[in-house]
């Protein structure tokens, strides 16, 4: 009986450890309801761009400069902001900025109507998902050109990443 001892704890410890690596669920993807990304990217929108960019103005670093290739008149600048909690890409002509990709932890930002920090149980609630995932991934809806990922731990929403799917220089 001794001998067999230390192989059943051996097999009971793989058994559980295995259990709870399957425990976490895999990320939820919301693919086809671009009604819901487009509430979610209320604040991100082009449309509001332009007053993201001033609220993170103090952090703006330009990246580079390079001529428009639809209006060869406008000069285009790459801009990044990067601060303790949040770091974003910009693209910036005189008429407009727009919202290239970015990572936000803190508050500055809010996704229809909740910001980082938000119980899970309410954002599921409110935008009607389904509760228990670690990760949310919202897409534009048909052509997935942007996403939205919410990465949860310990019930509170910690990060919101913007990212584009298919690189601006290819979109026509």
């Amino acid at each position: 009986m001794k001998k067999r001892l230390p192989s059943l704890l051996v097999c009971f410890c793989l058994f559980a450890l295995s259990g709870a690596a399957q425990s976490r669920k895999p990320p939820l993807v919301i693919a086809n309801r671009a009604a819901l990304f487009t509430k979610l990217i209320a604040d991100l929108s082009l449309d509001e761009a332009n007053e993201l960019f001033r609220r993170y103005r103090p952090d703006l670093k330009l990246v580079r400069v390079s001529r428009n290739r639809h209006e060869p008149g406008l000069q285009d600048s790459l801009l990044r902001v990067s601060t303790a909690a949040d770091q974003l890409q910009f693209s910036k002509n005189r008429y407009k900025a727009m919202l290239l990709g970015g990572k936000f932890s803190s508050t500055k930002v809010s996704f229809a109507g909740m910001r980082v920090g938000v119980a899970q149980d309410v954002f599921c609630r409110t935008l009607r998902l389904q509760p228990g995932h670690d990760t949310y991934v919202v897409r534009d809806g048909e052509e997935n050109f942007l996403q939205l990922t919410f990465r949860f731990s310990g019930g509170k929403l910690k990060q919101v990443e913007y990212d584009m799917l298919v690189p601006l220089e290819s979109i026509d």
